[in-house]
């Protein structure tokens, strides 16, 4: 009875009697200052016996319960025996309850075990004390490894985004030098064709200046009175007229190569950046790592260290042995990977399951499957067997390891000289992880990198021209300089003894860029030389009885007879006398007045002069689309540069979201695993309170003298409820620590690889240098569309473009192997695909040239054609929106086929001898050269 009673009047919160007991609305009492902290700390104010809500702040007190509370304490402290009124000396062990002397020796207690109550009450208490302290300590030890996990969660945290901010940083720096580098690229090539433009319009300024020059002096010497003009000019005048220059060549490749820079740029970028990521098969888990080991900065080698690093004991760290596993576990396929052992004298590789213990000694049991090296020996081993000693005849430097999952075999082999090792047999039923252990300090032991490839699938030299003139008079033919054609000025005389005017030879120095001579192209060894005296006074005073020649008119006289000069003969080209025209040595010539010979070589000279005025408006021509040429020039950079740094911001702004994304996925775990160890803290913290009430509790019930004590605390009932107010021990929380692995594992590798979603790669990249004005090219040089009359570009005339409407041609050409390209042609109605020789003509009606190689759409049509032979009609029976190109250069093959519906169009055939370029044409609409997928493959070892 007394049992049940002080069952019922157990507060169900803190497991004693009653203190100012309240009833809650369903009924159930409660100590008032046991139910405040259980609301405060639940969060809600429910029942604590059927967690029912309660609606009321205030509750009333339950009078009742308090008084019989109050009653059951008074009496539960009387110390006489019940049945015998003596006093209560024995404690019954067996029926754990006071006795008297007398009960000692009744029925009840026959056969029982009895103890002095002092004696009983030590052990009670400390009993009870030793349980629930050992409880209490288990938690606080429970709370501080709590403590430190939170703690080492952040400095994971930090490392991790310190980590990767740094791989980001150099693919940041990738990215800055390869743009760097591009534009230098493009910058150097602008300086080389805008030098050559320069020393272009140099050149052409020059010759247009001799031209010029000479026309001149030509129409000068025409207004000369015509005795003197015939006395002494017209066979000159003729030779200067007839002296003309080659027709000026237009300048082939004098534009920015801008397919070269912008074709396929973004792809070209991530395919170049492969150069400085690598993958690893398998990274390894710092989460796991023994204290004693340090793993390198991308968790692919691990050292044994000098000392043992302070890390939480973790449930999945290993505590005794170095050892650590790989971060990815496998339970299916095939795997390898290669270790680099490298001159350590202890080591362990191979696999090892999940399930398997990692605290303690765990080397005899069954779930490990590996190779050891030890005391210069190498042995496999599966435990529990024993272990199978390995004959190698040469110290390894590396390990391959092979797990097949699925057929149960982990094999091992030196790769170094191919050569099979051992193989372990084992039917996998759970996932196993890569297993590493080092027991030296002599080298790390490092997992070796595979390569991986990127797979895309298939579907003017100037020459100066000097005249050589001819004069009727012998003296001005010696007097003449080689090379502005006229009376020397200040003539000089260098070592071959030639002589040449001082400004001709410095003008025609730099020209050729070499100090030579003009007449024989002997090198000459100096800079300055002597002016030629005698050659300049005779100059000189040629040059004055020429001009008085000249002034004097028609007063001339033949210098044999004194007489005026008024006849020309047409045999001898020269003025003569009456006399003269008698004489024996014109005997039988022919002649003509002086006026009339004069009018009609002017006539002849102007006629040659036409050639010469038209070859200075050729030049003049040249000049000018020189001059726009070299303006475009710099327009094409300014808009190439801007093209490469907005696809390079591309890859930054991939990059900086990638960075930004990554560091929010930490920051999210970090946040995730320290709410998840707060709350486990709280609740340690609850508990730890509620053991410490308890042990409180009980501490006052040992205050009590010894009888009260045994009365209350030494009770069936009492430990029942000692029993149920103490917690379960504490788990170990697995998984707590942020996944370091996942975070850095591979990074670079991994954001290279996703970076494959941003770029794409097109075989075939147009060329805007040769593109007709009518059309526009997309910004990636991959699609062209026809621009309505009067929207067409002005674009250059230059010798690579087409003159023709509608025609482009691919930026790089073919001259062996297979090449394959899909173009999209949509809405076109009027369009051309195919092939053209490089030297076919890109002017003019090249559609009917040998050459070219395509099939269109015209008129509702499909044709095929391979000029000079008549065109093919193709059975089309629906609308293509899509046209595949495949070349065979090496066999002769361009095939065209329909690539939604695999069915094929048509194959033209020809014995190709030079470079081939793709061919487009489009009269409306767009056409479009399709992107073909790239796959990033991992070259595992066989």
């Amino acid at each position: 009875m007394a049992l049940k009673l002080e069952e019922e009047l157990t507060c169900p919160v803190c497991c004693d009697i009653y203190k100012d007991p309240v009833i809650l609305t369903c009924s159930h009492s409660v100590c008032k200052a046991c139910l405040q902290q259980f609301w405060e700390s639940k969060g809600s104010r429910e029942c604590p016996v059927c967690r029912r809500r309660s609606s009321k702040d205030w509750l009333p007190p339950n009078l009742a319960l308090r008084n019989l509370c109050e009653v059951f304490l008074k009496e539960r402290g009387q110390t006489l025996c019940n049945l015998h009124k003596k006093q209560l000396e024995l404690f019954c062990q067996d029926d754990q309850q006071l006795v008297c002397q007398l009960c000692r020796d009744s029925k009840v207690h026959k056969g029982h075990n009895f103890s002095p109550i002092g004696k009983a009450a030590v052990g009670v208490k400390e009993e009870l004390m030793v349980k629930l302290q050992g409880k209490l300590k288990d938690y606080e030890k429970a709370k501080d490894d709590c403590h430190k996990l939170a703690d080492h969660i952040k400095t994971q945290s930090k490392h991790s985004e310190r980590q990767i901010k740094k791989v980001f940083f150099k693919l940041y720096q990738f990215l800055r030098d390869e743009e760097a580098a591009r534009i230098a690229a493009l910058r150097e090539e602008e300086e080389q064709k805008s030098q050559m433009m320069k020393e272009k319009i140099e050149k052409m300024s020059r010759e247009i200046s001799s031209l010029s020059d000479t026309i001149r002096a030509i129409e000068e010497e025409m207004k000369a009175d015509d005795v003197t003009f015939l006395q002494v000019r017209t066979y000159s005048l003729s030779t200067k007229a007839q002296c003309t220059l080659q027709d000026p060549e237009r300048l082939s490749g004098a534009l920015i190569n801008v397919a070269k820079h912008l074709g396929n740029l973004k792809f070209r970028v991530w395919e170049k950046m492969q150069e400085i990521v690598q993958y690893t098969p398998v990274t390894l888990d710092p989460n796991t790592a023994n204290p004693g080991l340090i793993l390198s900065e991308d968790l692919t080698s691990v050292t044994r260290g000098d000392d043992i690093q302070q890390l939480p004991d973790n449930p999945e760290r290993f505590d005794e042995y170095a050892s650590v596993l790989g971060s990815e576990g496998f339970n299916s396929g095939t795997h390898c990977w290669d270790v680099e052992v490298g001159e350590n004298t202890w080591w362990v590789v191979g696999v090892m399951t999940e399930s398997l213990q990692r605290k303690g000694d765990f080397t005899s049991m069954s779930g490990r499957w590996f190779v050891y090296y030890n005391d210069g020996k190498y042995g496999a081993r599966s435990p529990p067997h024993p272990y199978t000693l390995l004959t190698v005849k040469q110290k390894l430097q590396r390990i391959r390891v092979q797990l097949d999952w699925d057929r149960g075999e982990l094999s091992f082999s030196d790769p170094d000289n191919n050569t099979h090792l051992h193989t372990l047999t084992h039917t996998f039923t759970e996932r196993v992880f890569p297993y590493f252990s080092i027991g030296c300090k002599l080298c790390p032991l490092g997992i070796l990198p595979v390569e991986a490839s990127v797979r895309v699938e298939q579907h003017i030299f100037l020459l100066f021209y000097f005249v050589k003139q001819t004069m009727a008079s012998k003296l001005e033919e010696d007097l003449t300089c080689a090379v502005c054609c006229d009376i020397y000025k200040n003539p000089v005389m260098l070592t071959c003894s030639h002589s040449v005017c001082k400004a001709c030879l410095q003008q025609f120095w730099e020209s050729k860029g070499s100090r030579e001579c003009p007449y024989c192209r002997r090198k000459c060894s100096k800079q300055l030389y002597p002016l030629n005296m005698v050659l300049r006074n005779l100059c000189e005073t040629f040059l004055q009885e020429r001009s008085q020649r000249t002034s004097a008119g028609s007063e001339v006289l033949c210098s044999l007879h004194s007489e005026k000069l008024k006849l020309f003969c047409l045999e001898d080209k020269q003025p003569v006398c009456v006399v003269c025209r008698d004489s024996k040595k014109h005997k039988n010539h022919n002649f003509s007045p002086i006026d009339e010979a004069a009018d009609e070589r002017k006539e002849e000279l102007k006629i040659t002069l036409q050639p010469l005025q038209e070859k200075l408006k050729i030049f003049r021509d040249i000049k000018l689309i020189c001059d726009k040429t070299a303006a475009h020039i710099k327009t094409q950079v300014q808009h190439t540069e801007k093209q490469i740094r907005e696809e390079f911001e591309k890859l930054h702004q991939f990059l900086r979201d990638e960075e930004a994304a990554r560091i929010a996925a930490l920051r999210e775990e970090e946040e995730q695993k320290s709410e998840v160890m707060k709350e486990k803290i709280e609740k340690m913290d609850r508990e730890i309170s509620s053991l410490s009430d308890t042990i409180r509790a009980i501490e006052e019930e040992m205050k009590a003298d010894d009888v009260t004590f045994l009365q209350v605390g030494y009770i069936p009932s009492l430990r029942n409820e000692i029993a149920q107010c103490t917690l379960q021990d504490p788990e170990r929380l697995s998984g707590a620590l942020i996944n370091v692995a996942k975070h850095l594992g591979n990074l670079k590798f991994r954001v290279w690889e996703k970076m494959q979603e941003i770029v794409q790669y097109t075989p075939v990249t147009l060329d805007p240098n040769n593109a007709h004005p009518q059309l526009l090219l997309s910004e990636d040089l991959t699609s062209v569309t026809a621009a309505m009359f009067g929207r067409w570009q002005q674009l250059l005339d230059n010798p690579e473009g087409f003159d023709k409407p509608g025609s482009v041609l691919g930026s790089e050409g073919f001259n062996s192997g297979t090449h394959c390209w899909d173009v999209e042609v949509g809405q076109s109605n009027d369009w051309k695909v195919g092939m053209m020789t490089e030297s076919l003509q890109r002017k003019g009606d090249y559609l009917s040239m040998d050459g070219l190689w395509y099939v269109y759409l015209y008129d509702c049509r499909y044709r095929a054609h391979a000029p000079p032979e008549p065109s093919i009609l193709l059975t089309v029976k629906q609308k293509l929106q899509r046209i595949r190109l495949q070349l065979d250069w090496d066999r002769g093959e361009l095939s065209f086929s329909d690539p939604d519906h695999n069915k094929h169009l048509c194959t033209l055939t020809h014995t190709f001898t030079e470079r081939v370029f793709p061919y487009f044409c489009t009269m409306n609409h767009t056409l479009k050269v399709l992107p073909v997928k790239v796959a990033v493959t991992v070259e595992h070892q066989k």
